[in-house]
């Protein structure tokens, strides 16, 4: 009852984001330069996501994690040191289990994996839409076509907020945000060059940048330190502007 209570006041919340902060952000886009599309997506190669980390994580539908109000309404900016706090993404159980799949060829059931799902929908009630064996079981047979389809005709990016996302720290590190886990495996053991993945949490000093690369007429302006940055792809939508006559 605690947990149903708990989801209907999280769903509640979720909406009224959607429908008022996610206007807020929108207009703050259009207002400031520097200030990103809030649901816009970026083009990234996957082995460069080496870590995971940050609070502002999660769909709680799906994961009963922390509530993220960015998910919904779209993307914000954060100062602090959160960034400074991440782990490998390779000490992921979920990371593990696809590679154990498709690099070794193991049964999901031989992974590990479907204990782990189990033990955290235990706590939670539900985890990944899953609570007995058998929906984990389903669970991994839509991954197998997952990466079959992947596999045979790449990567395809939808228009739903239901993406790999991830936040970008103040020197432009791209984080692994807790979406989208297996697709951001899958394209890792792929080798795929390119994913689009949305970004939910950009840090305050990364933001700073961004204005500085907006306000510049050119690149020669810009201090050197900063030009390293013109072809990070969370700058596609402003480099472009100044690069044209360098």
């Amino acid at each position: 009852m605690k947990n149903e209570v708990l989801r209907i006041g999280t769903a509640i919340v979720a909406i009224a984001a959607m429908y008022s902060l996610r206007y807020v952000r929108l207009g703050v886009s259009l207002w400031k330069d520097h200030y990103p599309h809030p649901y816009r997506t970026i083009d990234v190669d996957p082995s460069e996501i080496e870590y995971y980390g940050g609070q502002f994580t999660n769909n709680p539908f799906r994961y009963g994690g922390t509530f993220s109000v960015a998910y919904y309404a779209g993307a914000t900016v954060r100062g602090g040191r959160w960034d400074n706090a991440k782990k490998s993404v390779t000490d992921l159980p979920k990371y593990t289990a696809v590679v154990d799949r498709y690099e070794k060829g193991i049964p999901w059931d031989e992974t590990g994996i479907y204990d782990r799902i189990l033990e955290l929908a235990e706590r939670g009630g539900s985890y990944d839409g899953c609570t007995t064996r058998a929906d984990v079981s389903r669970r991994y047979k839509e991954i197998d076509e997952l990466y079959t389809s992947i596999e045979g005709d790449g990567y395809s990016e939808d228009d739903s907020l239901d993406q790999v996302c991830v936040n970008i720290g103040r020197d432009g590190e791209i984080i692994f945000n807790g979406n989208g886990n297996h697709r951001l495996f899958i394209a890792k053991v792929l080798s795929l060059n390119e994913i689009p993945v949305r970004v939910l949490v950009r840090h305050e000093e990364w933001m700073n940048r961004r204005k500085e690369i907006a306000d510049s007429s050119s690149v020669q302006a810009l201090p050197e330190s900063t030009r390293d940055y013109l072809d990070h792809p969370d700058l596609t939508d402003i480099a472009p502007e100044i690069t044209a006559d360098h």
